[in-house]
C-alpha cells in the first residue's frame, strides 16, 4: 500500500513538503539522520525553524493507493498546485523536483527531469538579483502573486480545512512550547514587531506574539492573518502589526 502525503507547517496550517511514500516513509523526513541523505536543505531549514520556535511540523497523509504509479501522479499533482517555492511563482512548497519518481535519464532532458520552469525561473532570479544590486535582498511578493497564494491555500483549498487537530497533537505541542518558554527564552530566529494600540500606543515585542495577545485581549488569529498576508493597516479591532528587521 502507497500513500502521498503532506508535512504541516503548525504556526500557518499550510503544507510545506508532499512526499510519496509506503510503510514509515512519512516520519522519516523529522529524524536527524534523513539530512545525510539527502539535500533538500531548504526542507530541513523550513523543520529547524518551526521546531527553534515550540512546534512540531505536522504529519498528514492525504491519499492511499494500490499501484506505485497511482501515487506519483497524485504526488505530481500536489506539488504542481502548491507550487514550489522559489521557483514557481506563488509556490509554497519545500520540494526541489516536480515528482519523487525515480527519472529514466536516458534520452530525456533536463527540462523534462526537473520540470519546464526550472531553468527560466533560475534566470529569472539571477536577472532580479542583478536589477536589485545586490545577492541578498528581501524579495516582495506583487499583489497578483499575493492573490495566487491566497487562492491556492484559502477556504476549501487548505488541506487541513474541516480537519481538526487532535487533542494528542495539541497536548504535545502545548508541552514542548511550555517547556521552552517556561524561563524566558526567545528563539534566536524570533521575530520582532511593532504593534500599535487603537488609541495609538506602540508595544515592540520579539517572539512570544500569541502570550502578548493574550494579555491585550487580542486575537492572535486576527494578528496572524494580517502577518500572514501582509496587511499592516489597522484591523476590525483598531489594532495593527508590522515586522521590525532586527540587526
Amino acid at each position: 500500500m502507497y500513500y502521498v502525503y503532506e508535512l504541516i507547517d503548525p504556526r500557518v496550517n499550510l503544507p510545506f513538503y508532499v512526499g510519496k511514500g509506503k510503510g514509515n516513509r512519512v516520519y522519516f523526513h523529522l529524524s536527524e539522520q534523513s539530512r545525510a541523505k539527502s539535500d533538500n536543505f531548504k526542507k530541513f531549514d523550513k523543520i529547524k525553524k518551526i521546531r527553534n520556535e515550540g512546534y512540531e511540523p505536522e504529519v498528514k497523509i492525504v491519499k492511499y493507493f494500490e499501484e506505485e504509479n497511482d501515487a506519483y501522479d497524485y504526488e505530481e499533482e500536489l506539488i504542481k498546485k502548491y507550487g514550489k517555492r522559489d521557483i514557481d511563482e506563488g509556490g509554497i512548497l519545500t520540494n526541489i523536483c516536480e515528482s519523487s519518481r525515480p527519472p529514466k535519464l536516458n534520452g530525456r532532458t533536463y527540462q523534462e527531469i526537473y520540470g519546464d520552469k526550472w531553468e527560466e525561473q533560475i534566470q529569472k532570479r539571477l536577472k532580479t538579483k542583478e536589477e536589485r544590486g545586490n545577492y541578498g535582498g528581501v524579495r516582495k511578493h506583487t499583489e497578483e502573486t499575493k492573490k495566487k497564494i491566497s487562492e491556492k491555500v484559502s477556504g476549501k483549498n487548505n488541506p487541513s480545512y474541516g480537519v481538526p487537530c487532535s487533542e494528542e497533537i495539541k497536548r504535545k505541542i502545548s508541552e514542548r512550547a511550555k517547556e521552552r518558554f517556561a524561563n524566558g527564552f526567545v528563539s534566536p530566529s524570533a521575530k520582532t514587531w511593532m504593534l500599535i494600540s487603537p488609541q495609538g500606543e506602540e508595544f515592540i515585542i520579539t517572539g512570544k506574539l500569541k502570550e502578548f495577545c493574550k494579555l491585550k485581549n487580542i486575537s492572535y488569529a486576527t494578528m496572524s492573518a494580517a502577518i500572514l498576508y501582509n496587511r499592516t493597516g489597522p484591523r476590525k479591532n483598531g489594532w495593527s502589526i508590522k515586522e521590525l528587521i532586527n540587526n
